[in-house]
């Protein structure tokens, strides 16, 4: 990556001894009267000669290490202090394009793992995010990747794509799934600015999961540029802001940003003020910058005022990760996400006047997929107060100058033998191992422990002063929780009250001292209907194998009950399971060319919502049918055919061309299909002719084959590749033109000798989404075209590669272009 910064770098800083030989070097920029605390990073790599190890690191403001651990073989993502204060990071096992698989470990301020956490319902646990939140329950995300007709939704999609949706999960304090909502079942796939017509369509790339002020969940979703607010009591969308399905009127926005004024984000947050931070990666900008903002919402009459935002000077651009933290003191973190990989900064703390407080440095090609600045040792008391000698009847503020616990006691009566104290501590911090006899609330991540000596037989009223708390915007709603041994056992709600004129809670009359919290009850609903998934409504499934059932719940649930029947009033059941906490149900067995019915419902503390529509799937033997090409069509060699079968096997398949009733060519000589179909893109030159079919068999099982009805026609087009006059004296990849474009762009290239050679074109996080050149060349000066028509807007990379016949070195070179509609 280009160097954007190391004429700004400081000096390096000296090597520390006793660090390992592979840990980062790390170099302070900037410090300028910068907030209290420690930085929090992780180092991920970005390029190939970079050898550092991987380490989760909590940073001084010198950038010395107070605590690390190495991570391997992969890097620890999201790494992140939860509201109790303990820390937690993405273990992950498999990472992918995009996204990974992993379980997030969570440590105690010794870096030892204390806990973990892995989604449910067969799900696999995504690096992005990991909420722990103050009631005890986490939110996760995870990815899920489905075989997809994409043929069926966009001209030029693959029929055997894998498509990638987003869920996102609720686990309670026993790590069952309480509230499950998938991308599928609200959100469609041509909202997407992803490419569509790839093999490989991560449509939505959900990046960041929250809990609103109110109890509901924000998502973020990078491919969609868009938050997501959506219910967690049906998981219904409440709203969308930004993309092409924004409901939002932007106020006091950059109109060159305009329709997509943030795009590709990460990190959406709301904040203590109600507002709304998110880091607008700006892949859609023009050009493209990243930077940290705030808006305002009035989510009633659907406007977003940008209220603050902060561009580095000079602009960086992380076309990748970051983050935005909002710091105590009014200061601001930016986490400048893969930016820095290129020379940027990791991070850059600003006042709220803009101006830098401090910046961090990493090698290049290194990056943090987050960064963040909190106080270290966590778990720390913000304020303790102390009264001594109390009496009966009178009240006490526990405040003192530079030391507000915000709470004040009065003693209506206790029993004391000749002196007495009382302390109290408040905790910016959510409770450990909450417990509650209900459903758990939405609790604040505040905690409060009242410590009295020489004291019994105590009445007292508690007091919480809400002006100290600017996150708690619901205060009629608020109730008081106590449990008496901190850290353990059950919180009981407090009756409690709230004065407007004073701005306090109240819990009258209680008997003993413990630690205290303030949150609102989540109130159950009944369930909503589930969704059945999967078989598909009229499929013909395998009589020979097991059948697996998949439904997926709306909103809070956390059993569910199904029933399979043998007839559509459900009186002849073969299955009527109740108490189900998973959702997939495994059938053994089938009965031979049987159709059944299935349903579900959910459960939840209000009760059984209704059933689901009943769907049907019928039993029979392993079967394939040709569907397309079956007769009659026309295929261009210079475009892509859907090649299409109806089955139920397990296996995979040859497909082979015939011309005149005889073989002429392997298709693809093994593939697997659930959807039962191939993207047929032409890579030979195939005569024109009218007499073609195409054969389909199981390679499994020989007699499970089909043929095309009827013969159909191929017209074969020679490839848009136009040679230029003259001899070119070196290797050369030209500036495509126009650019930017839209629809159509050229490509113009040169060999000083024959080659064989590839022009593939890749989109902003590196996938293959064609490829327009793969043969042998000789010597010249060549144009291709490259027709984008079913392209997203946004920036693509395209390369040629080049082996000399006469086996010198390849040649390879990459440039950048803008598609614009």
């Amino acid at each position: 990556m280009e160097d954007l910064y190391s004429s700004q770098l400081p000096p390096e800083t000296p090597a520390l001894d006793s660090l390992p030989s592979d840990f980062p070097e790390i170099t302070v920029g900037t410090v300028n009267n910068p907030a209290p605390g420690n930085i929090f990073v992780a180092n991920i790599r970005f390029g190939n000669t970079n050898t550092d190890g991987f380490f989760m690191m909590i940073l001084d403001s010198t950038g010395y290490p107070v605590k690390y651990k190495r991570s391997t073989p992969f890097p620890a993502l999201d790494f992140d202090m939860q509201p109790n204060g303990l820390i937690s990071y993405a273990d992950i096992s498999q990472l992918f394009m995009g996204y990974g698989f992993s379980q997030f470990k969570v440590m105690d301020t010794s870096f030892t793992v204390v806990d973990s956490f892995q989604c449910g319902n067969g799900y696999q646990a995504d690096f992005h995010d990991f909420r722990l939140l103050p009631n005890g329950h986490a939110l996760m995300i995870a990815y899920d990747p489905q075989p997809f007709d994409m043929s069926e939704i966009v001209p030029g999609g693959d029929p055997n794509a894998i498509v990638i949706g987003g869920i996102i999960q609720e686990l309670d304090s026993d790590k069952n799934v309480v509230f499950q909502w998938r991308s599928w079942d609200y959100v469609d796939i041509t909202d997407s600015y992803h490419e569509l017509t790839g093999a490989t369509v991560d449509y939505i790339h959900l990046n960041s999961v929250d809990l609103d002020n109110d109890g509901n969940i924000l998502i973020s979703s990078r491919h969609f540029s868009e938050v997501i607010k959506i219910s967690r009591q049906t998981g219904e969308i409440i709203w969308r802001l930004g993309g092409k399905q924004n409901q939002f009127t932007f106020i006091n926005e950059n109109p060159d940003n305009a329709p997509n004024y943030f795009s590709f984000q990460h990190d959406a947050r709301r904040i203590a003020n109600g507002n709304l931070t998110l880091f607008d990666n700006g892949n859609q900008h023009s050009p493209p910058y990243s930077r940290g903002v705030e808006y305002e919402l009035d989510e009633q009459n659907k406007t977003a005022t940008l209220v603050w935002e902060y561009r580095h000077d000079p602009d960086v651009y992380g076309f990748a990760t970051g983050s935005v933290q909002r710091l105590p003191n009014g200061n601001t973190v930016i986490g400048w996400g893969t930016a820095s990989a290129g020379g940027a900064p990791v991070l850059t703390e600003v006042h709220p006047d803009k101006s830098v407080a401090y910046e961090l440095f990493f090698p290049l090609e290194l990056a943090s997929y987050r960064a963040f600045k909190y106080p270290w040792v966590s778990g720390l008391p913000s304020a303790s107060v102390t009264r001594y000698e109390v009496l009966e009847g009178n009240t006490y503020e526990f405040n003192d100058p530079g030391d507000t616990t915000a709470v004040k006691i009065k003693f209506n009566s206790f029993a004391s033998i000749l002196y007495n104290s009382v302390n109290v501590k408040l905790y910016d911090y959510a409770p450990n191992n909450p417990g509650f006899n209900e459903r758990a609330p939405v609790i604040y991540p505040h905690r409060f422990v009242v410590t009295l000596s020489g004291i019994d037989s105590l009445n007292a009223d508690i007091y919480f002063q809400l002006d100290h708390f600017p996150d708690i915007d619901n205060p009629n709603d608020i109730v008081v929780y106590e449990r008496h041994n901190e850290g353990a056992g059950t919180f009981i709600p407090l009756t409690t009250t709230y004065n407007s004129n004073t701005n306090e809670l109240k819990a009258a009359s209680i008997t003993d001292a413990g630690e205290f919290i303030l949150g609102f009850p989540d109130v159950p609903v009944v369930p909503v209907t589930p969704v059945l998934v999967k078989p598909a409504d009229g499929q013909i499934v395998n009589q020979e194998l097991p059948l697996t059932l998949e439904w997926s719940s709306q909103g809070f649930a956390y059993e569910y009950h199904l029933q399979v029947s043998t007839d559509s009033n459900f009186t002849s059941l073969v299955v009527d399971e109740t108490g189900l906490t998973e959702l997939t149900y495994q059938m053994a067995s089938l009965l031979p060319d049987q159709q059944y019915y299935w349903r579900a419902r959910s459960m939840n503390e209000s009760g059984y919502g209704d059933w689901s529509d009943a769907w049907s799937f019928t039993s029979a033997a392993p079967f394939i049918t040709l569907t397309a090409p079956n007769g009659g069509e026309t295929i261009r060699t210079d475009s892509s055919f859907a090649i299409k079968w109806n089955h139920n096997l397990m296996d995979s398949v040859k497909i082979e061309l015939f011309r005149n009733g005889n073989f002429y060519s392997t298709i693809i000589d093994t593939l697997f299909s659930i959807n039962g179909g191939y993207l047929w893109a032409f890579t030979d030159s195939i005569p024109s002719d009218t007499s073609y079919k195409v054969f389909v068999q199981s390679l499994s099982d020989n007699s499970l084959q089909d043929m095309s009805d009827a013969s159909f026609t191929i017209e074969y087009i020679p490839v848009g590749v136009e040679q230029v006059a003259g001899l070119p004296e070196n290797f050369k990849l030209e500036q495509n033109y126009p650019n930017p474009f839209n629809p159509s762009t050229r490509i113009r290239y040169s060999l000083p000798m024959a080659s064989n050679i590839t022009i593939k074109i890749y989109n902003s996080i590196g996938e293959n989404v064609a490829t327009l050149i793969d043969d042998y060349q000789s010597v010249g000066n060549y144009e291709v075209n490259w027709d984008a028509a079913y392209y997203a807007s946004g920036i693509y990379f395209y390369s040629l590669e080049a082996i000399p016949s006469d086996g010198s070195q390849m040649y390879r070179s990459v440039k950048k272009m803008i598609l614009l509609k």
